[in-house]
């Protein structure tokens, strides 16, 4: 290594330092401010992501108001439907009654009438006898 002279004239180490640390300032506020502008343009963003949220809440809080309303009626059509089951079930019932009766009539119908035939019959006998006829 070999050691020469220096013509020029040299700044005081403290005055370099001074200026040095006042650049290097500079630019670190350099750096920051263009980081802040980044996240300035970051909080827009997501200040817009929000909105855009907000909105699909919205349009979510609308459909499930509605999905309600469709279940609500679903509830009211179901208490119908099991009106007229219930309606369905008891017509059911009258009619098992009525063949119960109508298969009564027909006992009845059946009985009279076979009463009726064999009266005929008894008092046919003698006609047929007397007419040669058995």
């Amino acid at each position: 290594m070999k050691f020469e002279g220096y013509e020029r004239p040299v700044k005081n180490i403290e005055v370099f330092r001074s200026e040095f640390t006042t650049i290097q300032l500079g630019k670190i506020v350099e750096i920051g401010l263009g980081m802040l502008g980044r996240q300035d343009q970051m909080l827009g963003k997501q200040e817009g992501m929000l909105g855009k949220q907000d909105i699909m809440l919205e349009k979510q809080d609308g459909m499930l108001r509605k999905m309600d309303q469709m279940l609500e009626k679903q509830d009211l059509m179901l208490g119908k439907q099991d009106v007229v089951i219930e309606k369905i079930d008891n017509l059911g019932v009258k009619i098992d009654n009525l063949g119960t009766k109508i298969d009564g009539l027909r006992e009845d119908l059946k009985s009279m009438l076979d009463r009726r035939l064999a009266a005929l019959e008894k008092d046919v006998a003698p006609i047929k006898s007397r007419l040669g006829i058995v």
